[in-house]
């Protein structure tokens, strides 16, 4: 799942329309950040190459960052952070960064092999549903259209009357989605190339956040603009 955690945002966006946008675009894959940081730092998750896998071809270890019970806690400790920065007296912001990190662990579930645990330490295996091993293309398209349905109908109310928005949306996760499809894979392949254990951890690190902060970044640019936009035309109105 890459594509569909950022469409997440359109929705967000809706519900929260008070809150800054990167906290919804960082957010929705600030799971798979802790990863790479993890990977980066403890190499306690990473990967391994197993063709059997399916669509990634490698079988995740991320006990850590996408277990159920580490999904809650970081996802938790996101949205008292987004609460912080963003301030406040309400707790909007803390429950919009909560919903977009712990949004990531219910979409992964839906598409991930059997990698995602209860927690770090009972080896429970609670999902996903084997969609990338099974039905690889299925997944992607699956996700892909989904990706265009979110950015095109659950969007912003202005937005739903703004035909260019909406044509821009649809544009910007489609390129983007490609583009993960085309740059992870090889970027990993080269990152688990590399001759020491650690450098393939630095490697992989490296192109996660890569491939999650340069679209959250791109993203969260685009959409804070137009909050911005409308919250001053709703001023002078």
């Amino acid at each position: 799942m890459f594509i569909g955690h950022f469409a997440t945002v359109h929705p967000l966006r809706r519900y929260f329309p008070n809150t800054p946008a990167y906290v919804l675009t960082i957010g929705v894959g600030f799971l798979d950040i802790v990863f790479a940081v993890i990977c980066a730092l403890w190499h306690a998750e990473g990967v391994t190459v197993d063709p059997s896998e399916g669509k990634l071809g490698v079988q995740l270890h991320c006990d850590y960052s996408h277990s159920l019970v580490g999904a809650l806690v970081f996802s938790t400790l996101y949205g008292f952070l987004a609460q912080v920065i963003v301030g406040g007296n309400d707790r909007q912001h803390f429950v919009a960064g909560f919903a977009a990190s712990f949004s990531h662990w219910l979409e992964d579930w839906l598409v991930h092999n059997h990698d995602l645990l209860l927690d770090p330490w009972s080896r429970v295996i609670i999902g996903g549903t084997l969609l990338w091993s099974k039905y690889p293309l299925f997944a992607t398209y699956a996700e892909l259209l989904a990706a265009i349905a979110f950015g095109w109908f659950y969007v912003p109310e202005k937005e739903r009357k703004n035909t260019y928005a909406l044509v821009s949306n649809v544009i910007l996760l489609v390129v983007f989605h490609y583009g993960n499809e085309v740059a992870f894979p090889r970027l990993a392949t080269a990152s688990l190339m590399q001759p020491t254990a650690d450098l393939q951890n630095y490697g992989l690190a490296a192109s996660m956040l890569f491939v999650f902060l340069t679209p959250a970044i791109i993203l969260g640019y685009v959409f804070e603009r137009r909050r911005r936009s409308s919250t001053d035309t709703k001023k002078n109105q």
